[in-house]
């Protein structure tokens, strides 16, 4: 399981924390921007298979709810009126939607390790980044 957000807000807001820290070593920004490249491109592969089986308006209400905590999404209630669907059933698509994203981001991370044994070991490293600020 990935822990902590994972939708276009948080990592719009992590960007802005880390330009306020000017102590960070070149390393540290490269790991970083790594690891919110694999995010954004997980995230927009996502959009584009919802986009192809005709939900991307259903993406597009329901990303925010896309990360652990989502607080900051708009409530389900307001969703279900706008989309017509029963609050139970974006309930489940965010669960299907979440599910799909950590599997393409793992197929993500797959890419750039050598070993699929690596994989795992690979996002505990890019959750470490994402949490430190």
């Amino acid at each position: 399981m990935i822990p902590g957000p994972l939708d276009t807000a948080a990592i719009a807001e992590a960007d802005a924390r880390a330009v306020g820290l000017q102590a960070w070593s070149a390393e540290r920004v490269y790991e970083r921007e790594w690891a919110e490249t694999l995010l954004r491109t997980a995230l927009d592969r996502l959009a584009g298979e919802c986009a192809l089986a005709g939900k991307d308006e259903l993406f597009k209400q329901l990303n925010s709810h896309l990360s652990v905590s989502s607080e900051a999404g708009v409530p389900y209630e307001e969703i279900s009126l706008r989309l017509g669907r029963p609050i139970t059933t974006l309930r489940s698509d965010v669960a299907r939607m979440r599910s799909r994203y950590r599997t393409i981001l793992r197929e993500e991370v797959g890419g750039t390790v050598a070993k699929a044994s690596e994989v795992d070991a690979e996002l505990r490293h890019l959750c470490e980044v994402l949490a430190s600020d």
